[in-house]
């Protein structure tokens, strides 16, 4: 954004405030977590091919590993999409005359809230397909590690199969 032109979200406040209030991840060793995200990755592309296999579905562009992420990341991303959704509102502002200081106080407000709101969300999300990218870049399918660990544990099932049922979820939602 050029100089002097001010936002009417404060982003980086947003992304800081859900990594702030974000619930804490379930207890996992870095070797564990390493073969998660390897698999989830992994069952991300499988996910992809059963999808093709079933439905006839081809959803454009190459198949591709899914972004594994843990809470702030997920609400990083979302912070990510809702820059591009609300780009030509932001333009339209940024084109009135507008009190600095009251701009400036309602883009951190703005921005508390939209951090606290996807913190509370950080914790509840599996996966999404991110469709709102800038220009040019190609929709990306995401996964909540923990998330996805916290709650095959919570459900007391099967890892894999419940990962594979998350990446087929996802997928579906790509396509």
């Amino acid at each position: 954004m050029p100089l002097g032109q001010r936002s009417p979200v404060d982003y980086d406040l947003a992304v800081a405030t859900a990594r702030r209030l974000a619930p804490a991840p379930p207890q996992v060793s870095w070797a564990e977590a390493g073969e998660i995200v390897t698999e989830l990755r992994g069952l991300a592309v499988q996910a992809e091919e059963h999808v093709r296999g079933v439905t006839g579905l081809v959803p454009p562009g190459e198949v591709l590993e899914a972004t594994v992420v843990d809470r702030g990341g997920w609400a990083q991303a979302n912070v990510d999409g809702f820059r591009v959704v609300l780009e030509p509102i932001t333009r339209k502002l940024e084109e009135k005359e507008q009190n600095a200081l009251a701009a400036g106080v309602t883009a951190k407000l703005a921005g508390l809230q939209m951090g606290s709101v996807l913190a509370w969300l950080s914790g509840k999300v599996l996966g999404q397909y991110e469709a709102f990218t800038a220009a040019g870049t190609p929709g990306r399918l995401i996964m909540v590690a923990p998330n996805i660990v916290e709650t095959e544990r919570r459900l007391d099932v099967d890892p894999h199969d419940f990962r594979l049922w998350v990446a087929l979820h996802e997928v579906i939602d790509r396509t």
